[in-house]
């Protein structure tokens, strides 16, 4: 479930490693010196990961799923994000459990039937988010967390990433969530890097990553009920439709309020009441044959939700 996380190992509530065990892993660091405020970091690469050493602190920066399984593909389980989080402190010298998680997106791919670009225009609004389609990918933005949607063959392509025989011929739909700063307030909890697979915290993880989807507008599609009515041929069924995709569209609850004000308004008689009752009711459960396009992503969102974040 989790991609790039960013993890803080404090000094002031851990005591520092050596710095020569840490730095002896690190491919090619480099050195900082920053006069004005008396500090030095030094830089490496851990495999895919960039780690720094400072005095205050040593920052681990990276895609976790990579690092466990050479690509982000796949997706990291709660058991696999705890051999990762271990194999960290063994390959290091330190607890990296006790580290600080000051980001981490959370994402998984799903197989779709169509490219994933096709499915974008059905996903709408989302309040106190801006909206913004960006080369082949959707995106959701405000200041402390981003969800982004795109498709994961393509983008691995261009990064030249190896991908897995069983994604290389399919349209793998992307959701990843990603919660880029204050993380505690987010989770309503200290997130400590051990806690990614605590079994509590990673449900609620999971339950963010689906409840964020659900909040989106889904819209429907374009083609509406009349142009789906293969019988709207004459004056009648063009008037059957037109009150069919009103109905569809307010909801049979809604009108069945609205008539029951005309009644009580004197403006319709008891018999008109209840005939238009029966009237509504009857063009509500005509069968259209159309799922909107959406619906797919729904559902194998759903699935992933159901069958991987809420049953550990």
């Amino acid at each position: 479930m989790y991609d790039t996380i960013k993890l803080r190992y404090d000094f002031k509530y851990n005591n520092p490693p050596p710095k020569g065990v840490v730095l002896s892993y690190l491919d090619s660091y480099t050195t900082i010196d920053r006069h004005h405020n008396n500090t030095k970091t030094e830089t490496g690469k851990l495999d895919n990961l960039k780690v720094s050493y400072n005095n205050q602190s040593i920052i681990i920066n990276g895609s976790l799923c990579k690092y466990h399984y050479g690509e982000n593909i796949s997706t990291l389980t709660r058991q696999s994000t705890k051999e990762a989080i271990e194999k960290l402190s063994d390959t290091l010298g330190f607890d990296v459990g006790k580290c600080d998680v000051t980001r981490a997106d959370i994402s998984t791919n799903v197989s779709t039937t169509y490219p994933p670009s096709v499915y974008y225009p059905y996903l709408g609004h989302l309040d106190r988010y801006e909206r913004n389609p960006f080369k082949g990918s959707l995106y959701y933005k405000q200041s402390t967390k981003e969800i982004i949607f795109y498709d994961k063959v393509k983008d691995a392509k261009a990064k030249g990433m190896e991908i897995p025989t069983e994604f290389k011929h399919t349209n793998l739909f992307r959701y990843e969530l990603r919660l880029l700063k204050s993380l505690n307030k987010h989770l309503n909890q200290i997130v400590k890097a051990k806690d990614l697979y605590d079994e509590t915290t990673y449900t609620k993880v999971g339950s963010l990553w689906y409840s964020t989807y659900t909040d989106i507008e889904k819209r429907p599609n374009k083609e509406n009920i009349i142009t789906n009515m293969s019988n709207t041929l004459n004056a009648k069924d063009l008037d059957k439709a037109l009150k069919t995709q009103a109905i569809r569209e307010i909801g049979l609850e809604e009108l069945h309020q609205q008539l029951l004000a005309l009644k009580h308004r004197g403006l319709i008689n008891e018999s008109m009441y209840y005939r238009k009752i029966r009237e509504y009711k009857v063009l509500s459960e005509v069968d259209i044959q159309e799922d909107d396009t959406i619906d797919e992503v729904n559902k194998l969102i759903k699935e992933v939700y159901d069958n991987h974040l809420t049953s550990l």
